[in-house]
């Protein structure tokens, strides 16, 4: 199969794995080390780090490589497949597999992801290890809020296809619960609002663009044109947020909240569509709409913080 192809071409052998750790931990121990113990327990954690981030590698080059006939007749196999590996996986070594996907790899994971809803509601939430149904919004907010900081805030660490470097495909985006208490509802709405920090010093202020998803109460929403499914959708458009629902902290999440404003091109027409990958993974595609016809912008692939 391809899972097994891509493990096999990608995967050092055992010999070499270990060889190469050896040198990486003499290289790094320190000059005199107290004791055996010390030194012992030094090797073990390297030991536990090297394997980690070659199990995350390996799963990256089996996304990165990903085609959908060769792998299975199964439409779930790959789904089931990246999402169990990823679940056993810390925020460390999902950050390395993030960082080792591919530009096609990140595109891959949207259809892997996407390959997720044939199962049910029952099954998704059973892969993922979870009485909670698995859907983008219980990833965001975790484990009955658990995750989230003291200000209410969760932040994703991200990345996105086809920019060539760290500097330009690194963003981040911070999410926080908002909640619409209308008379007129027989329910609460709740929504996220929240913005993606480009991390580009003082451009971050000229681009604040903040975002509002749908009612993440709904089971999902229709990506207009394409009839694709996503959990959310983040809407950037018409100064979504106002500057009275920001959090009330200038750092709130470990981010800046600078005065909402339009966006500039080309997220002035961006709507973002997110689907859960794994425990504490996202992905999303962006698309821009004028006169109401979506054209595809952009893909990319979140993580959560710590």
């Amino acid at each position: 199969t391809m899972l097994g192809t891509a493990t096999r071409a990608r995967a050092p052998s055992a010999p070499a794995r270990a060889a190469r750790g050896a040198r990486a931990r003499r290289a790094r121990r320190a000059p005199g080390a107290s004791t055996s113990r010390e030194r012992d327990d030094e090797d073990d954690d390297e030991d536990e780090d090297e394997d980690g981030r070659e199990r995350a590698e390996r799963l990256a080059a089996v996304v990165n490589c990903y085609d959908v006939a060769a792998l299975s007749a199964s439409a779930t196999r790959a789904s089931s497949y990246v999402r169990e590996e990823l679940a056993g996986m810390t925020t460390a070594q999902k950050m390395i597999f993030m960082d080792a996907l591919s530009s096609t790899g990140i595109e891959n994971a949207w259809t892997i992801a996407g390959e997720g809803y044939a199962l049910t509601r029952a099954e998704r939430a059973a892969s993922a290890g979870s009485t909670k149904d698995f859907h983008a919004a219980n990833e965001i907010l975790g484990d009955d809020d658990a995750n989230a900081r003291g200000d209410g805030v969760r932040v994703f660490e991200g990345r996105v296809a086809k920019l060539p470097t760290k500097f330009l495909n690194r963003f981040a985006k911070a999410f926080y619960v908002d909640e619409d208490d209308d008379p007129m509802r027989s329910a609460a709405s709740r929504r996220f609002l929240g913005r993606a920090p480009i991390k580009k010093g003082p451009l971050d202020a000229l681009l604040p663009l903040y975002f509002a998803s749908n009612d993440f109460t709904d089971d999902s929403v229709t990506i207009p044109g394409t009839g694709e499914r996503a959990d959310l959708s983040l809407d950037y458009r018409d100064v979504p947020v106002l500057a009275t629902r920001r959090p009330l902290a200038s750092r709130a999440g470990g981010v800046s909240w600078p005065a909402p404003r339009l966006a500039l091109y080309p997220f002035d027409a961006l709507v973002d569509y997110i689907r859960p990958l794994a425990p504490g993974v996202l992905v999303g595609r962006g698309y821009r709409f004028k006169a109401d016809v979506p054209r595809r912008f952009l893909d990319f692939v979140l993580v959560r913080r710590e």
